[in-house]
């Protein structure tokens, strides 16, 4: 693993760390945001407004300054709240401003049908959703997750290793779904 060397303080601005699994992924999901929109508006233009793409865009921006953001280099390696902040806009503000606008009929329309129909009639599948996001389960899980990844075994290997920290933020994006989904 090659390691950077920190910029100083004032530098900071420019650390930009443009990860391309995270930019692969907000390609990805705007693609998939923008066929739903297109298809759902066709239908019934009232069901599908333009406001809802700028509060998905708002989602996945706030995702993406957490990630590829000078915040990531401040979170890493200077201010301890600037982590908790990162933590913040990935499992949390970002993921519930993109389900805000993924919610309604969207939520039918954001995957393509052919991928859309097998996951659907998947019966494991939905029953495993549907246990997985009862508050019971869902807020626990969430919570465990945010607590296990600080843990400092974790929060290391997580520092050190930049497949662990994908793992780590990729967590946080996952359960943020299933608790901001109730």
């Amino acid at each position: 693993m090659q390691v950077l060397a920190t910029p100083p303080a004032g530098e900071l601005w420019r650390a930009w760390s443009p990860d391309p699994l995270a930019l692969v992924g907000v390609v990805v999901a705007i693609g998939l945001y923008t066929q739903g929109l297109v298809r759902l508006r066709r239908r019934n233009p009232a069901l599908a407004p333009w406001s809802r793409m700028w509060l998905f865009a708002a989602g996945i921006m706030t995702i993406l300054i957490g990630i590829v953001s000078p915040l990531d280099t401040i979170a890493e390696e200077y201010l301890q709240s600037a982590h908790m902040l990162q933590h913040v806009l990935i499992a949390d503000l970002g993921v519930a401003l993109t389900l805000l606008a993924i919610r309604g009929p969207m939520t039918v329309f954001f995957l393509p049908r052919d991928l859309l129909v097998p996951l659907a009639r998947n019966r494991t599948l939905r029953r495993a959703l549907g246990w997985l996001v009862r508050p019971g389960i869902a807020i626990p899980l969430w919570l465990g997750v945010l607590v296990a990844w600080h843990i400092p075994r974790l929060y290391e290997g997580a520092l050190r290793h930049p497949t662990v920290h994908r793992l780590e933020h990729l967590s946080f994006v996952l359960v943020g779904v299933l608790v901001w989904t109730l």
